[in-house]
C-alpha cells in the first residue's frame, strides 16, 4: 500500500472523513452555504433525520461528499435511504452520502446521475481492515474524471487489460521458444506458463517493496547484472535457484552466499514458487536469456500504469481472457456481472442465515451490518468463514478470487463490529493475530474450509492458483506475513468435474486391489521414485479409515504450515512439505482404486465399450481399460468432499461459468494434445483448422491420431447418456430420440447435485437453455426441484461484453435448491441498445439490481 493509501486508511480508522477528502485526496472544502443549503424543507420532511447532523464535507467540480450523522437508532430502510439519497442528489452534484452512526458508516453513491441508476453501497466499521481504501481510490478517480481534475491518487481501476493481452501472449510465446530440456511441446507450453506466473508473482512482491530492502526493480536489476557478468545463464544460475532456494527457504536456512546472491527476501513457503512436477520430470530445464526480455519489458511497463495494490485486479481479467480464448466464448466477464454472481449471492446466503438461524431481522445486508449486535455478529462471522463454496469449472479462478474478496470483506466488517464492542469476544483464531495480520487470517480461515475450485485444464489450474495467490498478497500488510499464506493448491484441484463418483461404496472399495506400480499412471510412478523412502506405507487399510486419516492430515498440514512458520530457527518448512507429500500420496492411491470402481461402472453396469473407426470407416469395439478411465481425469467428489456431503449434503453456494458448446473434439484441443506431431509435420493450427479434411486424407499419422483423439469422446458420450447422473441434461424432447450433449447443461445438472438443500447457485450460461426446444426437459426439472430466482439475458449489441461480436449473448441465472418454481423474473436485454457508451455500465448494473431484488425478496 503506497503512502497516500496509508493516509486514507488512517483517516478512515479515525472516522475523519472531512480530513480524508480534503487533506488526503485533495478535494475542496464545502462552503457553509452549501452545508446550510442541505437543511432544506425537503430533508426536514424526513422525521428519521430530525436529530441528524447533515453537512457537505467536500466538493470537486462534478462531485460532493455529504455526511449524515445519526444520533437515533438505525431504522433507515433501503427504500428510505434511496429517497434520502435522491433528495440530497437534487441539491448536490453526484454525491457520495456517508450515513454515520457511532462506529459504523454506510457509503452510498451511484455510477451516473440518472434517477434510475441503482445505488451502490459499502459498509465501513471502525477498526475494520480491508481493501476499502483501495476501492475508495477507485471511487475518487471516478469523480475526478467527471470533472477532469488531476488525481492525487493513482487510478483505482486498471485500464488497458485488452491492450495488455497481446503482450501477455507474446511473453508466453517467447518463454516457450526459449525453453530447452523439455521434450514434449505441451510440457514446454505448460512450463512457460509456470515461469510467467512466477515472474508475475515476483514482480508483484517487488512492487509491494518486499524484495531486497524495497527494490521495486529487483528482477530487472538482477537480469541486467546477470547479463553483464555471465550472459546466457540467467535462468540456471540465478532465477531457478531464486525459486527453489531463495523464496521457499526461511532466512535462517539461507547460506551467506545465497544472501549475497539474492539480497533480503521474504519467506514464501507456499504458492507459485513451490517445486513443480515438471521440474521433477525434467532435470535439465534451461531458458535462454533472450526469452525473458519480452516479459520483463511488459511487466516493467505496468509500473507506469497499474499501482501495486491493483495488480491482482488487473491480472484477473487477463488470465480469464487467456483461458476462455481456448474455448467457444472468449469472454472477459464484466465486473458488474462478476460482482452479481459472486458478491450478492454470498450476501444473500449470509443474510438468510442471520434471519432464519440467528433470528435477527434485517431488510438488507447493509441494514444487518449497521444494526447487528456484537454477539450475533460473532456467530455470523463463524458461519461466514466456514461457508462451503464451489466453482466446478473454475477456469482462471476469477470468480473464486472475487468470492474470496467479497467474503473476506463481509467477515472484516463483522470482525470489526465484534472488536469495537468487545475485543475479548473475538474468535481464538483471530484474537491471536495483531490487527495488521487479521485480513490475511480471515482469508486463511475461509480457504481452510470448503472453498473449492475444480478444472480439467492444467493451465487453468496454474492460473487459478496464481490468481488466488495474488489476491492473498492484497491482504498482506507486512512482508513477514507472507510466510503465513495458505496453500491454495488445496483449494484448486485438477480433474474432470463431470466424471467421478459422488457416492462411494466403501465395501466395494475395500475389495479393490491396489494397482501394481507398473500399471500406475506415469506421474504417480515418478512421484514415488523421486520421493523414495521419504514416504512411509499408509496406516489406513479401509476406505473409512483412509477418509479419517486424510482429514487429520489436511488439518494438521494447514495448522502446521501456519503454526510452524511462527517458530523461528527451526526448519519446519521441511516438515510441512513432508505432510503435503503424504496427502498427495494418499490422494493418488485412493484415485487409482476409485478409478477402478468407475471402470466397473462404465463396463459392467452400463455396458459401455470403446468405439473407434478404422481407416475404412468401420467401427471397432473393445473393452475399456484402466488407461481409458485415467485419461478422463475423474474427480471423485465422494472422496474429496466426503465430510461436507456427510455433514450437510453439499455446498452452500455454487458459482459457475461452464464451458459452452457441445461435447465433441475440436481442432484446437486436438492440436494442443498432439503438438509434437504437428511440430514434426510442420503444420500450424490455422492450416489444420482450415484444411482438416485434406490433411487427414493425405497424412496417415495425423489421421490415426485424429481417430484416437475422437475415440475418447465415444465412451464419454455413452456414459452421459446412459448414466442416471445426467438424465435431465441429456433427455431429448419427445420429438427426438437423441440430442447433442451441451457442456453447460451437464455442468448445471452436476452443480445442483452438489448443492445442499436450500443452497444458492449462480451461473453464466449460453442463452440456448431458454430458447431451444431441446432444453425443455432440463428446464422442467429445474422448475420442479429449484426455485429460479431470476434470469437476465444480455447481448453484446451495446458492447457490454467487450471485444466480442455484437450477436454474442449470455444469460445469468440465479436459483435456490428449494423448489418448485412458481414464478420468476426473466429479463431479455439482448436486442436493446444503449444511447451512449458511457451508460453501458449503469445499464448493466440496473438490470442486475432488478435480479438481485428478486433474489432478496424470495
Amino acid at each position: 500500500m503506497d503512502t497516500t493509501a496509508q493516509q486514507v486508511q488512517f483517516q478512515l480508522e479515525q472516522f475523519e472523513f472531512e480530513a480524508l477528502f480534503i487533506g488526503v485526496l485533495g478535494w475542496n472544502p464545502a462552503s457553509d452555504s452549501q452545508s446550510k443549503h442541505l437543511i432544506s424543507p425537503d430533508l426536514s420532511s424526513f422525521p428519521e433525520l430530525a436529530s441528524a447532523q447533515i453537512r457537505a464535507l467536500a466538493v470537486v467540480e462534478q462531485g460532493s461528499v455529504v455526511e449524515v450523522r445519526l444520533t437515533s437508532p438505525w431504522f433507515l430502510t433501503p427504500a428510505l435511504r434511496k429517497e434520502i439519497y435522491w433528495t440530497i442528489a437534487a441539491q448536490c452534484a453526484n454525491p457520495i452520502v456517508v450515513f454515520v452512526q457511532q462506529d459504523r458508516s454506510l457509503w452510498v453513491w451511484t455510477e451516473t446521475a440518472d434517477d434510475n441508476s441503482p445505488l451502490c453501497h459499502h459498509i465501513y466499521v471502525k477498526a475494520q481492515l480491508d481493501n476499502w481504501p483501495l476501492h475508495l481510490a477507485s471511487l475518487h478517480q471516478h469523480w475526478l474524471k467527471k470533472g477532469g481534475v488531476p488525481s492525487t491518487l493513482l487510478s483505482g481501476h486498471p485500464q488497458g487489460v485488452l491492450q495488455a493481452y497481446p503482450r501477455f501472449v507474446s511473453s508466453l510465446d517467447a518463454l516457450k521458444q526459449g525453453i530447452s530440456g523439455i521434450s514434449r511441446a505441451a510440457d514446454r507450453q505448460h512450463y512457460a506458463l509456470v515461469t510467467l506466473g512466477r515472474l508475475i508473482a515476483a514482480v508483484t512482491l517487488q512492487r509491494c517493496g518486499w524484495l531486497d530492502r524495497g527494490d521495486e526493480w529487483y528482477l530487472h536489476n538482477k537480469f541486467g547484472q546477470s547479463q553483464q557478468q555471465s550472459p546466457h545463464h540467467f535462468f540456471r544460475e540465478w532465477l531457478s535457484p531464486l525459486w527453489s532456494r531463495g523464496f521457499i527457504l526461511p532466512p535462517q536456512e539461507r547460506s551467506l552466499a545465497m544472501q549475497q546472491q539474492f539480497g533480503e527476501l521474504p519467506f514464501v513457503p507456499t504458492g507459485p514458487f513451490q517445486g513443480h512436477s515438471l521440474e521433477q520430470c525434467y532435470s535439465t530445464i534451461d531458458i535462454a536469456d533472450a526469452a525473458f526480455e519480452t516479459a520483463l519489458e511488459w511487466l516493467g511497463d505496468l509500473a507506469e500504469t497499474v499501482p501495486p495494490y491493483l495488480l491482482a485486479n488487473f491480472f484477473g481479467p487477463l488470465f480469464e481472457q487467456f483461458i476462455n480464448a481456448q474455448g467457444d466464448l472468449p469472454l472477459m466477464t464484466p465486473m458488474p456481472i462478476v460482482e452479481a454472481l459472486c458478491d450478492r449471492t454470498l450476501q444473500a446466503h449470509l443474510l438468510h442465515y442471520a434471519q432464519t438461524e440467528l433470528k435477527y431481522p434485517a431488510a438488507s445486508w447493509e441494514d444487518l451490518l449497521m444494526t447487528i449486535p456484537a454477539g450475533t455478529a460473532k456467530s455470523l462471522l463463524e458461519q461466514a468463514v466456514n461457508l462451503a463454496l464451489l466453482d466446478p469449472a473454475c477456469g482462471s479462478g476469477r470468480y473464486l478470487a472475487s468470492a474470496l474478496s467479497a467474503l473476506s470483506q463481509a467477515c472484516s466488517s463483522l470482525a470489526a463490529i465484534v472488536q469495537t464492542a468487545s475485543p475479548a469476544s473475538l474468535p481464538p483464531w483471530l484474537k491471536r493475530e495483531v490487527p495488521p495480520a487479521r485480513p490475511l487470517a480471515i482469508a486463511r480461515q475461509i480457504l481452510n474450509g470448503n472453498f473449492l475450485g475444480v478444472d480439467h485444464s492444467a493451465q487453468a489450474v496454474e492460473l487459478a492458483r496464481l490468481q488466488l495467490f495474488l489476491s492473498l498478497i492484497g491482504q498482506v500488510r507486512q512482508g513477514q506475513d507472507l510466510q503465513n499464506l495458505p496453500d491454495v493448491s488445496l483449494n484448486i484441484l485438477q480433474g474432470n468435474a463431470l466424471i467421478g463418483l459422488v457416492t462411494v461404496d466403501s465395501e466395494r472399495f475395500d475389495q479393490v486391489q491396489s494397482r501394481p506400480a507398473s500399471q500406475a499412471p506415469p506421474n504417480a510412478q515418478q512421484a514415488v521414485a523421486l520421493q523414495g523412502d521419504l514416504l512411509q506405507p499408509l496406516v489406513a487399510e479401509n476406505y473409512r479409515s483412509i477418509l479419517a486419516e486424510r482429514q487429520i492430515r489436511l488439518e494438521h498440514y494447514r495448522d502446521r504450515t501456519y503454526l510452524l512458520s511462527e517458530a523461528n530457527g527451526i526448519p519446519d518448512y521441511a516438515q510441512a512439505e513432508f505432510l503435503r507429500d503424504r496427502i498427495l500420496e494418499l490422494n493418488q492411491n485412493v484415485q487409482d482404486k476409485l478409478n477402478q470402481l468407475l471402470l466397473n461402472e462404465f463396463s459392467q453396469q452400463l455396458g459401455i465399450r470403446h468405439r473407434q473407426s478404422d481407416r475404412q470407416g468401420r467401427v471397432q469395439r473393445r473393452l475399456l481399460t484402466p488407461e481409458d478411465i485415467d485419461a478422463l481425469s475423474p474427480f471423485h467428489w465422494g472422496f474429496h468432499i466426503y465430510s461436507l456431503l456427510n455433514r450437510q449434503n453439499g455446498f452452500d453456494v455454487v458459482l459457475c461459468h461452464p464451458p459452452s458448446g457441445v461435447l465433441q473434439g475440436t481442432p484446437e484441443d486436438f492440436f494442443e494434445a498432439f503438438q509434437d506431431l504437428f511440430e514434426r509435420k510442420g503444420i500450424f493450427l490455422e492450416a489444420f483448422r482450415n484444411h482438416r479434411k485434406q490433411l487427414l486424407t493425405i497424412d496417415a499419422d495425423l489421421a490415426t491420431a485424429w481417430r484416437d483423439y475422437c475415440g475418447q469422446f465415444t465412451h464419454l458420450s455413452d456414459y452421459f447418456r446412459k448414466s442416471e447422473t445426467y438424465r435431465h441434461a441429456t433427455q431429448p424432447p419427445p420429438s427426438q430420440t437423441q440430442m447433442r450433449l451441451y457442456q453447460a447443461r451437464l455442468f448445471l445438472e452436476r452443480s445442483l447435485q452438489l448443492l445442499r438443500p436450500g443452497g444458492l447457485a449462480a451461473f453464466l450460461l449460453p442463452t440456448d437453455l431458454w430458447h431451444q426446444s431441446n432444453a425443455a426437459p432440463l428446464k422442467a426439472w429445474l422448475r420442479e426441484t429449484s426455485q429460479i430466482l431470476g434470469v437476465l439475458e444480455l447481448s453484446n449489441h451495446q458492447g457490454a461484453l467487450g471485444d466480442l461480436p455484437p450477436r454474442t449473448s449470455i444469460s445469468l441465472l440465479w436459483l435456490k435448491q428449494d423448489g418448485p418454481t412458481t414464478d420468476y423474473s426473466h429479463t431479455n436485454q439482448s436486442h436493446k441498445t444503449a444511447p451512449v457508451a458511457a451508460e453501458l455500465s449503469s445499464l448493466l448494473q440496473r438490470q442486475i439490481h432488478l435480479m438481485i431484488e428478486s433474489l432478496q425478496t424470495s
